[in-house]
C-alpha cells in the first residue's frame, strides 16, 4: 500500500489506472472467491478522479501537503459503516441496510482523510463473530490462491 501511495505521488501510477486495475480484478475473481458483498465502482472511480485533480493541483509543490494514501484503492470490511453504502454486518437481518449519510466510524473517517479510494465492502462473518466467512448475505469467502480453503 505504501509503495502504491509513493508511485501515485511520484506520477508512476494514476489513481484512476490503479482503481480500474483493482475493479477488473474484483470483477474477474469475486465470483469464485466471494470476497466482496458490495462493490462501489462508480464511487471508487469518482474518488480516483478527485485524487488525480488534487495531485495536479499540488504538482508544483512536489506533493507536499497531500494525504499519505492519496489515490490508493482499498475495501472496508462490511462491519464498518460507510455513509450511503450498504452495510450488512454479515447478517441477513441487515441485507438491505444502507448506512446513514451522517454515520461514519472513526476507522472509515481516518481512511477517507488519508486519501484512500473505497472499492467496496468485503465479506465478513455475521457480526464478525465466527472465525470463518460463510455468512447468509453472500457466498463463502475463499482464498484466491487456494479456493478449497
Amino acid at each position: 500500500m505504501l509503495e502504491q501511495a509513493a508511485a501515485v505521488r511520484d506520477g508512476e501510477l494514476s489513481p484512476v489506472e490503479l482503481t480500474e486495475h483493482y475493479l477488473r480484478r474484483v470483477e474477474h475473481l469475486d465470483a469464485s472467491v466471494g470476497a466482496y458483498l458490495t462493490v462501489t465502482a462508480d464511487r471508487a472511480l469518482d474518488g480516483a478522479r478527485r485524487a488525480e485533480r488534487l495531485l495536479a493541483r499540488h504538482a508544483a509543490a512536489g506533493g507536499a501537503g497531500l494525504p499519505p494514501l492519496l489515490g490508493v484503492p482499498l475495501p472496508v470490511k462490511d462491519l464498518d459503516a460507510v455513509p450511503g453504502v450498504r452495510c450488512t454486518y454479515g447478517s441477513a437481518v441487515f441485507a438491505g441496510h444502507t448506512a446513514p449519510e451522517d454515520e461514519e466510524p472513526r476507522l472509515v473517517a481516518l481512511l477517507r482523510e488519508a486519501g484512500t479510494v473505497l472499492l467496496g465492502k468485503t465479506n465478513t462473518p455475521e457480526f464478525g463473530l465466527p472465525a470463518y466467512t460463510e455468512g447468509r448475505v453472500g457466498p463463502p469467502a475463499r482464498s484466491p490462491y487456494d479456493p478449497s480453503r
